[in-house]
């Protein structure tokens, strides 16, 4: 946290006009299909089983102690991104690669809220230009439980959905058999975390309402542009095989940053795109 820290105020130094931090929903009370998750409820530090949502949390306080005091300082808690450019991939993106290698024979009986990124990083841009100092904001989009969504991805797979639902003692051993597996390859990264696990015991599903209300945040109703998109690059960049019918491209223009229909009055958006594109 010293380097977080030390880079805050780098940042104060050099006279930085607003700060965003981007966090994680994780850092909040799990929401379930009622009442879903909201800024207004903290999780408890006992609710963090792995290093990244400690430290996601303690990265919070670090910004919080400095907006209690004044600092023009906002925090955005993105959901689960979806779509191009995921070149690592991240824990999301694995979500369809390991799906379309056919490597998820059985079900975890948990939801997430899935966001295009591009939304998402439109919402860094909206909460740059209209944040109130202090304020933290969910930036999310749709909903779905993991079936549905493996069901939007199935079209371009060449295996079915699993029918069934994986007990938590099975998901939990294959993590440490996982985990144990990567510690001895330098070059492994493991297929499923303790901690991953974890959280599958229960939904994990949120509310946009108050990045609507303020920021005038209004993602996509549907995500499967963000998957096309997602599993195209995974398939030019080798990641994932082509589905028995191929892959057709849709040749659909960029949609990167669109706001002139929506927010072209506003000359901080305006100008953060442009500088963004």
């Amino acid at each position: 946290m010293i380097l977080f820290a030390n880079l805050l105020e780098t940042a104060k130094c050099c006279g930085v006009e607003k700060i965003v931090c981007t966090s994680t929903t994780g850092i909040l009370e799990p929401g379930m299909p009622e009442p879903l998750a909201s800024e207004e409820r903290l999780a408890s530090p006992s609710q963090f089983k792995g290093p990244y949502k400690r430290s996601k949390f303690l990265s919070y306080l670090e910004v919080k102690k400095r907006a209690d005091t004044g600092w023009p300082i906002v925090t955005t808690l993105p959901t689960a991104p979806i779509g191009p450019h995921d070149l690592r991939p991240t824990p999301t993106g694995m979500i369809i690669v390991a799906f379309l290698k056919g490597r998820i024979p059985l079900l975890a009986r948990t939801g997430l809220n899935f966001v295009d990124v591009r939304d998402c990083a439109l919402g860094h841009l909206l909460t740059m230009a209209r944040a109130k100092s202090g304020e933290r904001y969910l930036l999310g989009g749709i909903n779905l439980w993991l079936r549905d969504f493996r069901k939007r991805v199935e079209p371009y797979a060449r295996y079915r959905t699993p029918r069934f639902y994986a007990p938590h003692w099975l998901s939990f051993l294959t993590a440490c058999a996982s985990e144990t597996s990567a510690r001895l390859s330098s070059n492994r990264t493991p297929f499923v975390t303790r901690e991953s696990v974890q959280m599958s015991r229960r939904p994990h599903f949120s509310s946009n309402a108050k990045a609507e209300n303020e920021l005038g945040y209004f993602p996509t109703s549907s995500i499967d542009p963000a998957i096309h998109d997602a599993v195209e690059d995974f398939v030019a960049g080798g990641l994932v095989p082509v589905a028995a019918g191929g892959f057709v491209s849709a040749q659909a223009g960029p949609r990167f940053f669109r706001i002139a229909d929506r927010d072209e009055a506003d000359p901080k958006i305006a100008a953060a795109s442009t500088r963004h594109n």
